[in-house]
């Protein structure tokens, strides 16, 4: 996985609620570690036997591994196979967390204002997967307000475009071998998170993403 750190601005616009900012930055948290252990499991699948026995030694598992007792977030990884990726945040955090300790989402700078921004950095091919998630919602839904489609079939379109969105994002779980039920689990678990996207970009509150350029001198991003 390509591990360079590069940093994603979300331009944003108009007033913002706690709520909204939190489930912002939350719910593209939880995309974000998504697509680590995706990439993770696609990558190293063979090596899977061993990870899992490594990290039931990680806090807060190791008093419970010792007893032979098996923590409740755990129990989805013990089967045979490809293991179960995790859809409660506080686990799929705990998990990306442990594979890359140091590629964690930061935020990098937040400009409240209308119009105002939120650069957000992590794993070059992770935060990537976020730009081309959230981008095709954008261009979709920026498209839409110039067609005068009728409504249901305005809704059908709508739908097609999320079920595709959410199908590419999770396209590597097919790809590790997860069975269609698993794989569908993933992608309505992806399309609730999309919603929230959605709401923003029709209530003008999201407008655009793109990667800004990294500085030699380390300095901020403007």
């Amino acid at each position: 996985m390509d591990e360079q750190t590069k940093t994603l601005r979300f331009e944003i616009d108009g007033r913002w609620s706690v709520h909204e900012m939190t489930q912002f930055l939350s719910h593209t948290r939880d995309l974000y570690n998504l697509s680590i252990l995706l990439k993770v499991v696609f990558e190293d699948w063979h090596d899977m036997e061993k990870f899992w026995f490594e990290f039931m030694r990680f806090p807060p598992f190791r008093k419970a591994w010792r007893w032979r007792m098996i923590h409740p977030s755990m129990m989805p990884f013990l089967g045979a196979g490809v293991p179960s990726v995790p859809t409660d945040p506080d686990a799929l955090a705990r998990l990306a967390s442990f594979v890359y300790p140091q590629e964690e989402l930061q935020i990098r700078k937040i400009k409240y204002g209308s119009p105002g921004f939120s650069d957000l950095a992590g794993a070059g091919e992770a935060i990537g997967h976020i730009k081309d998630f959230v981008l095709k919602i954008i261009e979709h839904w920026v498209a839409r307000r110039q067609t005068n489609l009728e409504n249901e079939e305005r809704e059908l379109k709508n739908q097609k475009l999320r079920i595709e969105n959410a199908r590419e994002f999770v396209q590597l779980a097919k790809d590790c071998g997860y069975t269609e039920a698993e794989t569908r689990r993933l992608l309505n678990w992806v399309d609730e998170k999309q919603e929230t996207y959605i709401i923003l970009i029709e209530n003008g509150k999201l407008r655009k993403v793109h990667f800004l350029e990294e500085k030699t001198n380390n300095a901020e991003p403007e």
